[in-house]
């Protein structure tokens, strides 16, 4: 039986995607068909429709592919209909890629709002292939009987003609893995060629590792971006000479380690140039201040709850580090001798104590900080603002006034599932049966 094709210009959605998608977008299809349904959810509810529900769900459909993006907001706009524009109203501005998977479901919605949303849009957006698309949706709204006004010349669309503003390099960077290694990308327009591109891997304790530079069309940086949420990497804007640093950073290390750099960073570095002479701070200190940080302990409190996002679900401490204390907590719990559930978790509160004094001393405790600054800027780019808040906090906490490593919950976490350490709970020792341990404990001799 042959499968159903779908007509050329009929609105690709979530079933007709799932029935024709690449094998890139099939792991997010789930993940699309639950948000839909509680976008859907949201505008069936009696409360007023305000940002506050819908942050944490634009959060989620961000992470998805443009293409499942696309199917989600048109099943949207064909079943919901003029109600669904409470939910898009709420989602422009959030990036290029997702501005231009609104526009096109905009086209598909002959509203007077949905006109209304599109010349807001026009008026706000300073990338051409977005206005570019509005001005072609407009249109088609216009075909089939909506009211569209004469669109305004914006601020970069004056009647008069000038020179074309020369374009500005850009940068952006990547998150973190769990052994401390990311990837930052300088970008220079390269006149009547697209793009120049740079591409650094970089480790925070070996330097560069990896070094390219290619030409590649303008399109690139959404392809990049489209590939990075495929592998579920967060790669974010950063700033520039910012960036530049951390490739001299990386340099200088292979300098200090007397590593030799990848040939072609040095081919290219007097193109990539440096214009920091001393180190800057974390970018994350330009959009949370410190005072407001400290001032509020909870912040800290909670830094454990990191670990549950998938940027930091794989970060632990090197297995060859950790390896000692997983025998011993194994050796511990497997023991021969009989031992209570209290005097088990004593044993292993031992354990775990030893691993953090060895395992998270004075160059794990920076080396971690100046990371959790890092990743703070990356949550803050990507709107989760209270993780980015807990991340500087937990990075605060490791500096010179900070708390100790053991009473640290961030770190805590980090050492416990780094040595996989079983937990004893408190049920089980108020549960002990008397007379189960063969441990004769001082004084209790006859």
């Amino acid at each position: 039986m042959t499968k159903k094709r779908k007509k050329k210009d009929s609105p690709e959605t979530l079933p007709t995607l799932r029935d024709d998608a690449k094998e890139e977008v099939l792991p997010f299809l789930d993940e699309a068909e639950s948000l839909y349904q509680e976008f859907a959810l949201l505008l069936e509810s009696t409360f007023e429709f305000t940002s506050e529900p819908i942050s944490p769900l634009i959060e989620r459909l961000l992470t998805l592919p443009e293409r499942a993006q696309s199917a989600l907001l048109n099943q949207l706009v064909i079943e919901k209909k003029d109600k669904s524009l409470e939910v898009i109203t709420h989602l422009t501005g959030k990036g290029e890629g997702l501005d231009l998977v609104i526009v096109n479901s905009l086209a598909i919605l002959p509203e007077p709002k949905s006109a209304e949303i599109l010349q807001k849009m026009y008026r706000q957006s300073p990338n051409k292939d977005v206005t570019k698309a509005i001005k072609k949706a407009l249109h088609r709204l216009k075909t089939q009987g909506i009211r569209v006004d004469e669109l305004e010349p914006t601020a970069d669309t004056e009647p008069v003609w000038r020179s074309p503003p020369t374009p500005q390099p850009q940068a952006y960077l990547s998150s973190i893995d769990p052994v401390g290694v990311r990837v930052v990308w300088l970008v220079q327009p390269s006149p009547g060629k697209g793009l120049k591109i740079f591409q650094a891997v970089l480790s925070e304790t070996r330097g560069i590792i990896e070094f390219d530079a290619l030409e590649a069309p303008r399109k690139w940086l959404r392809q990049l971006l489209e590939r990075a949420k495929v592998n579920r990497m967060l790669v974010v804007e950063g700033d520039y000479s910012y960036a530049q640093f951390l490739i001299e950073e990386g340099y200088q290390k292979n300098q200090d380690q007397k590593r030799n750099p990848p040939p072609s960073y040095l081919e290219w570095r007097g193109v990539i140039g440096t214009t920091l002479s001393t180190p800057p701070q974390s970018l994350i200190y330009q959009l949370l201040k410190v005072e407001e940080i400290k001032a509020d302990p909870n912040l800290l409190a909670r830094s454990a709850d990191l670990h549950q996002l998938p940027e930091f679900q794989p970060w632990a401490l090197p297995h060859e580090k950790a390896e000692k204390y997983i025998a011993r907590g194994k050796e511990a719990t497997e023991s021969r001798i009989l031992l209570t559930p209290r005097q088990q978790k004593e044993r292993l509160d031992t354990i775990f104590l030893e691993a953090v004094e060895e395992l998270f001393r004075e160059e794990e405790r920076a080396l971690y900080k100046r990371r959790l600054e890092e990743m703070a800027y990356l949550l803050h780019k990507t709107q989760r603002e209270e993780e980015a808040k807990k991340a500087l906090a937990a990075a605060l906490g490791l500096g010179p006034d900070g708390l100790s490593s053991h009473q640290h919950p961030f770190v805590e976490t980090l050492v416990k599932k780094s040595i996989d350490l079983p937990v004893i709970s408190e049920k089980e020792e108020k549960d002990e049966p008397e007379g189960l341990s063969l441990i004769v404990k001082p004084g209790e001799r006859d």
